[in-house]
């Protein structure tokens, strides 16, 4: 193995372990690093261009903010602190992120903000993934300019919810349990309203509307979309790593719709079999943050501007 591909596969099971370092597991309970209340549950941005982190490597600084319990998800490369005229104090540790480069670029932008492990599979000037290093906002000392922006009014951000989810068209129908997505049939089973009670991540109606995020992320996939493997039975691997997918893709479209996610208690049972995968598959998050940030793409594509 060459010492560049090395470097790469130490930065990739880097990555894994701090994730799974963030991941708690306690008797009859489970937290993941995306699960938060709204008020801590920011999408990571950029300082210099204020683009959202995404797949992989949004799902990496939501570990590490765990870990460090970072107030705010804002982040940037040692360059980017220093042109604000910020410096990273001695001694903070650096969090590697990673970015893929194609056959057409000229230069690695050290400022990417993203990273599709699907760009592997899906574009053929897919060339290799590079390793970056970024900094918090909290690791750095000067004048940021950065202002935190305030959170939108519960109710009026609730009634968003709804209206991004009325605008894909998915067929609802509730008031019976379990809930599911059936692919054959195309619609989705939800219990009623009042079966969702509060948890200390979230109100009644963020579990309620998170757990619809949830099952309209499992939508995407159906054969006639996003055409993701469901799985054959309950349990298999391929089932519990669609249950991943459509886990991110929910906490992505918390985060950027600005509710809380809880964890779904039924998803304590997935945890253990995506354990075990890890151990096969170090890429294991990394693939499944890549169709998170798919589903996520396809159900905003759905949304119309109004003017």
């Amino acid at each position: 193995m060459s010492s560049a591909k090395a470097h790469l596969t130490q930065i990739e099971r880097e990555i894994t372990e701090a994730i799974l370092l963030a991941i708690k597991v306690k008797p009859g309970s489970w937290q993941c690093p995306w699960h938060s209340p709204r008020n801590k549950n920011a999408v990571p941005v950029n300082i210099a261009s204020s683009n959202n982190y995404n797949g992989i490597n949004r799902v990496r600084l939501w570990a590490e903010s765990f870990q460090k319990s970072y107030p705010q998800s804002v982040w940037g490369t040692k360059r980017q602190w220093e042109d604000r005229g910020c410096w990273v104090r001695v001694g903070e540790r650096s969090t590697f992120l990673l970015r893929p480069v194609f056959a057409n670029e000229e230069e690695v932008d050290q400022e990417s903000t993203e990273f599709d492990l699907d760009a592997e599979v899906d574009q053929k000037s897919f060339l290799y993934a590079v390793p970056f290093e970024v900094f918090n906002i909290e690791q750095v000392k000067g004048n940021t300019g950065y202002t935190k922006p305030a959170l939108k009014d519960l109710a009026l951000c609730l009634d968003h919810v709804d209206h991004y989810i009325a605008m894909t068209n998915a067929d609802f129908r509730n008031g019976a349990e379990p809930m599911y997505f059936a692919p054959p049939r195309d619609f989705i089973q939800m219990p009623s309203r009042d079966k969702f009670g509060p948890t200390d991540f979230s109100s009644a109606t963020e579990t309620y509307q998170s757990t619809r995020l949830h099952e309209l992320a499992h939508w995407s996939g159906a054969s006639f979309r996003l055409d993701r493997p469901f799985g054959d039975h309950f349990g298999d691997d391929r089932y519990a790593f669609e249950e991943l997918v459509a886990e991110l893709a929910s906490a992505f479209l918390c985060a950027e719709l600005e509710i809380g996610n809880p964890p779904r208690q039924d998803h304590a049972q997935y945890l253990q079999s995506w354990l075990r995968q890890l151990k096969s598959e170090r890429r294991l998050f990394m693939k499944a943050a890549s169709k998170a940030s798919q589903a996520v793409k396809y159900l905003n594509e759905l949304q119309v501007v109004e003017r």
